[in-house]
C-alpha cells in the first residue's frame, strides 16, 4: 500500500513538472519581480506633441521637439498607431495670433524648413531675440509650423500604408484596413469642433481652440476610393472584402455619383449576393448619414442633391425579395425625408421659396413614394411601421413647402458674423415648439421614438406636430394609394402598424373623408389604447365630417372602462363637432366628474360647443358639478362651470340665482369675477 502511494506521488511530481517545463514555469526560490510595462509609441508621440510653449520659449527647447517629435513620429509603426496619432486632441493650432505678421511667420517657416539642427537652433535664436515683448506668439507659430510638418507626414504615411495593404495585403489585412478607414472617418467627424456661436451647447472657440487635423486626415483617405471601389467590383472577390469596401466606400464624403455608380447595379441585379445587396442598401443610408451630419444653409442645393440622387435608387431597393435589403433601402428613404424636413424647417433654406424644394418633391413623388406606399404590405411588420412613418412625414414635408412662398424672400434675416469673422447659425433652428391641449396628452406620432440627428448649422430633429403643420387642401386627393393603402392597414395584425396609419390619415387632413368609417370601427373595436386615441384625435380633426357615424362612437369612448387619456381626446373631438355632437350631450352629462381636472374641463367646452337648447339638457349637471361639496373642485374647473352658464345666456336663466350668491359671497375673487361676468350674459336672449 505505501508502495502504491510512493508511486502515485513520484507519477505526479513528474507530471506536474513536465507541464511546468512545458509552459515555461520556473521553480526557481526567488519569485519573479513584476517590471513595469514599457510605454507605447502613442504614449510617447503624445506626451511630447502635448508640451506647452512656455515650456518651449528658447530655440534649444524648440529644435530639442522638432527633434523628439519626429523621433516619436517614427515609432508609430502600424495602421491603428497612425490613426489614432491623427485623432489626438492635441493637434491644436492658435486661430488668432495678433502679434505676428505674415512676413514674419514666413520668415518662421523658413527656419523650420532648415534640415540641419543648427542652423534651425541659430536662425530661432535670431527669430526670438526680435520678437521682445510678444515672444509667447513667436513661440505659437514655431510649434503650429513643427506640427503642420510633422501632420504632413503622418498624413502621408497613413495613406501610403493604407493602399498598400488595399493592393498587396491579404484577405484579412485588407478587410481589417477597410474597416480602420471607415471607422477613422466616423472617428475624425466626431471630433469636428464647431467654431460657431449662439447655438446652445456648442463650443466657442477662445485664441487656443482646438482646429482638427479631420478636414485634412478625410482628404487623405478620399484618395483611396479607387481602390475601394476596386475591391467591391472585383466579381471573383471573396464577400466579405467587398462588403468591407463598401462599408468604407460609404463612409468618405464625396458627391455621391461614384457611390450610386457603384452601388446601383449591386442593388439591383438580383444576382447579386444577398451580403452584397445588403452593404448597397445600407450603404447609400450610411452616405445621407454621412454627408447630412454637418449640413449648411448655404449648401442647401447640395443636400437636395444627395437626395435626387440616392432616394431614387434606394427606392428600388424596396422590391428585394429580402427583407434586409428593404430595411436598409427604408433607412435611406428616411434619411431623404429627414433631409429635406430639416431643410424646410431652416429658414435660410425656406427662403428660397417654394419652387426650390418642388423639383426634388416631384421626383419623390413619382419614384419614391409608389414604392415606400407598397411597403405598407410588407410581410414584415417592423418594415410596415417604418414604411408608415416615412409616409408621414413626407405629406407633412410637403405640406409644408406648399405654404412656402412662390418666390424667394428677401427679407430674411442674414447671418451675422463674430468679432473672427465667423458666419453664425441662426440658433433657433430646430428647437422643438410645445404642445397643448388635446396634443399634450399623448405623444403624436412625430414626436414618439424617433432618433434625431444633430448638425452644425441646420439640425436634424424628428419635429412635433404642431399648428403650421396641420394638414392644407389639395395635398393628396381623395382615392390616391396612400389613403387607400392606409385605410387597409387599419387592419394589420401589428398595432404599430395601425397607429401609424392612423397617423398618417391624419397628416392628409379632410382629404382622409374616406378613412372615417374604418377610424370608427377602430375605435369601437381595437385592443389597443393609443389606436384608440389616435382614431379619436383624427377623427376630431375631420370635424364635422360624417357625424351621424363618429359622434356616437367618440361618446362610446367616455365611459369608466376607458383610459383617461383616450377618454380626453375624445372630448375635445367631440368639441369639434359643436352643434353636430347634440347626440352625445347625455353621455356628456353623465360622465361631467369621471376623471381628473383637464378631462373635465373638456367636458364642459365640449358642452358649451354644441350650445342651444340640446347643450342646455346638460346644464342640471354642470350646477350639480359646482355645488358638489364632496368633492371641491379647483378654481379652474369652477370658473369653467360658471363661464358655461354664462355661455348660455337665456337658457341658463333659471341659475342667475345661484351666480349672484357665488357673486356675492365667494371667497375666491377670481370666480366671483367669472360670476359677473355670467349674470351680465344671462340677458342675452340671441343664445
Amino acid at each position: 500500500m505505501r508502495l502504491t502511494c510512493r508511486a502515485m506521488t513520484t507519477c505526479s511530481f513528474r507530471l506536474a513538472l513536465g507541464l511546468s517545463m512545458a509552459l515555461g514555469i520556473s521553480f526557481s526560490p526567488n519569485p519573479l519581480r513584476a517590471e513595469p510595462l514599457p510605454k507605447r509609441s502613442l504614449d510617447e508621440f503624445q506626451l511630447v506633441l502635448s508640451r506647452s510653449e512656455k515650456q518651449l520659449a528658447d530655440a534649444p527647447a524648440l529644435v530639442k521637439y522638432r527633434r523628439d517629435l519626429s523621433k516619436a513620429a517614427a515609432g508609430l509603426s502600424t495602421l491603428p498607431d497612425l490613426s489614432r496619432a491623427l485623432l489626438l486632441p492635441e493637434w491644436f493650432f492658435s486661430l488668432l495670433i495678433s502679434g505676428v505678421s505674415d512676413r514674419e511667420k514666413a520668415s518662421i517657416q523658413n527656419a523650420i524648413s532648415e534640415v540641419d539642427d543648427d542652423r534651425f537652433e541659430s536662425a530661432t535664436k535670431k527669430l526670438l531675440e526680435n520678437a521682445k515683448s510678444n515672444l509667447l506668439d513667436f513661440v505659437r507659430v514655431f510649434i503650429d509650423e513643427i506640427k503642420r510638418e510633422e501632420l504632413s507626414q503622418l498624413l502621408k504615411r497613413l495613406q501610403d500604408r493604407a493602399r498598400d495593404r488595399l493592393r498587396d495585403g491579404r484577405e484579412a489585412e485588407q478587410i481589417a484596413t477597410l474597416n480602420l478607414l471607415g471607422d477613422t472617418m466616423n472617428n475624425s467627424r466626431r471630433q469636428d469642433v464647431s467654431r460657431f456661436a449662439g447655438v446652445p451647447g456648442v463650443m466657442v472657440p477662445t485664441v487656443h481652440d482646438i482646429v482638427p487635423t479631420a478636414t485634412e486626415l478625410r482628404k487623405q483617405i478620399r484618395e483611396l476610393i479607387p481602390d475601394m471601389k476596386r475591391l467591391i467590383l472585383i466579381r471573383d472577390g471573396d464577400v466579405p472584402i467587398r462588403v468591407a469596401a463598401i462599408r468604407a466606400f460609404s463612409n468618405v464624403e464625396n458627391d455621391g455619383k461614384h457611390l450610386i455608380a457603384v452601388l446601383k447595379p449591386l442593388l439591383t441585379s438580383p444576382n447579386t449576393n444577398n451580403e452584397i445587396r445588403r452593404a448597397a442598401a445600407m450603404g447609400l443610408a450610411n452616405m445621407l448619414r454621412v454627408n447630412a451630419g454637418q449640413m449648411y444653409s448655404s449648401r442647401s442645393a447640395s443636400y437636395l442633391e444627395y437626395v435626387d440622387r440616392i432616394a431614387p435608387v434606394a427606392a428600388l431597393g424596396l422590391d428585394d425579395k429580402d427583407p434586409e435589403v428593404r430595411y436598409g433601402s427604408l433607412l435611406a428613404c428616411r434619411q431623404s425625408a429627414d433631409i429635406l424636413q430639416a431643410l424646410v424647417k431652416d429658414p435660410q433654406a425656406s427662403a428660397k421659396g417654394r419652387y426650390f424644394f418642388e423639383p426634388t418633391m416631384k421626383s419623390v413623388k413619382r419614384q419614391v413614394i409608389p414604392k415606400i406606399d407598397s411597403m405598407v404590405r410588407d410581410q414584415v411588420p417592423s418594415l410596415r411601421v417604418i414604411a408608415c412613418r416615412i409616409l408621414e412625414r413626407l405629406v407633412l414635408i410637403d405640406q409644408q413647402i406648399r405654404n412656402l412662398s412662390e418666390k424667394p424672400r428677401l427679407d430674411i434675416e442674414p447671418k451675422k458674423a463674430n468679432d473672427r469673422g465667423v458666419v453664425l447659425p441662426n440658433p433657433r433652428v430646430g428647437q422643438r415648439q410645445r404642445l397643448s391641449g388635446s396634443e399634450a396628452r399623448l405623444p403624436s406620432s412625430a414626436s414618439r421614438s424617433r432618433s434625431s440627428t444633430t448638425a452644425k448649422a441646420i439640425r436634424l430633429v424628428a419635429f412635433p406636430l404642431t399648428d403650421d403643420d396641420l394638414p392644407q387642401p389639395n395635398t393628396i386627393q381623395p382615392g390616391t394609394p396612400t389613403v387607400k393603402t392606409m385605410i387597409a392597414a387599419l387592419r394589420d395584425k401589428d398595432y404599430r402598424v395601425r397607429i401609424s396609419a392612423v397617423d398618417v390619415l391624419e397628416s392628409v387632413g379632410e382629404q382622409a373623408e374616406p378613412a372615417i368609417e374604418a377610424l370608427v370601427e377602430r375605435l369601437r373595436v381595437d385592443e389597443n389604447k393609443f389606436v384608440r386615441w389616435a382614431s379619436a384625435r383624427t377623427l376630431g380633426r375631420l370635424a364635422p365630417r360624417r357625424p351621424d357615424l363618429v359622434v356616437p362612437a367618440l361618446a362610446g369612448l367616455l365611459n369608466d372602462n376607458e383610459d383617461l387619456s383616450v377618454k380626453f381626446t375624445a372630448a375635445s373631438a367631440l368639441e369639434s363637432y359643436g352643434p353636430a355632437a347634440k347626440g352625445a350631450v347625455d353621455r356628456l352629462a353623465r360622465v361631467i366628474n369621471r376623471g381628473d381636472k383637464d378631462y373635465i374641463l373638456a367636458i364642459l367646452r365640449t358642452i358649451q360647443s354644441i350650445g342651444g337648447s340640446d347643450g342646455a339638457r346638460a346644464l342640471p349637471n354642470v350646477e350639480w358639478l359646482l355645488l358638489l361639496k364632496e368633492e371641491p373642485q379647483p378654481t379652474s374647473v369652477r370658473i369653467e362651470c360658471i363661464q358655461t352658464f354664462g355661455h348660455f345666456g337665456s337658457l341658463a336663466s333659471a341659475y342667475r340665482k345661484l351666480l349672484r350668491k357665488i357673486m356675492l359671497d365667494d371667497p375666491d375673487e377670481s370666480v366671483r369675477n367669472a360670476a359677473s361676468a355670467a349674470i351680465l350674459s344671462l340677458d342675452d336672449t340671441s343664445r
